[in-house]
């Protein structure tokens, strides 16, 4: 899983009883995480300890701000390949560029895999980090881009509404029609 893009994920987790570490890559907007409850051992698995299940959150930094990630929950002691992934989350980056993944009673070990989805065609059109509505995430990613021309290194055609070539005042008034829009 090295595509020269990888480094330490550097997860930090809320309490002392959870465990995380894996790897980021950036460039890609992708994440792979193990989760570990610090009791679960094998030590108290094969003494028969009795393991309290434990949550909290784990934090991610490093990605993306204000886009749309999907989080897939992997039961690493599942042999049925097409039951591993247990459930699939959404969270969005921060302005900080990090996400919060909460972990709920979690009893022993669980793999995350963290993606950014790359279309949001399921999504409203004006909804520019695919959360399903049109709020002020996707005001912040046009604002980020705001006075940019087609040319420019930080022009993004995905933020130019009015299709002007230009970052302007008309792509903040389109988006601000569809405020709160989530059909």
């Amino acid at each position: 899983m090295n595509n020269g893009h990888y480094q330490d994920a550097q997860a930090t987790v809320s309490g002392t009883d959870l465990r995380a570490w894996g790897q980021k890559d950036l460039a890609n907007g992708r994440a792979h995480l193990w989760i570990q409850n610090k009791k679960h051992t094998w030590r108290n698995v094969v003494g028969g300890v009795a393991i309290p299940a434990v949550s909290g959150t784990v934090e991610v930094s490093g990605l993306k701000e204000f886009k749309s990630y999907a989080i897939e929950w992997w039961d690493p002691y599942q042999p049925d390949i097409s039951r591993q992934i247990i459930r699939i989350d959404t969270a969005v980056a921060r302005a900080n560029g990090a996400i919060t993944i909460t972990v709920d009673k979690l009893a022993n070990d669980i793999a995350v895999k963290i993606t950014m989805p790359p279309l949001c065609s399921s999504a409203p059109r004006y909804d520019l980090n695919c959360d399903q509505r049109v709020d002020v995430g996707d005001l912040m990613l046009v604002a980020g881009r705001w006075g940019t021309r087609a040319g420019n290194p930080e022009y993004d055609a995905r933020y130019d509404l009015s299709r002007s070539g230009t970052i302007d005042v008309e792509d903040l008034r389109l988006l601000a029609a569809r405020w709160r829009d989530d059909r």
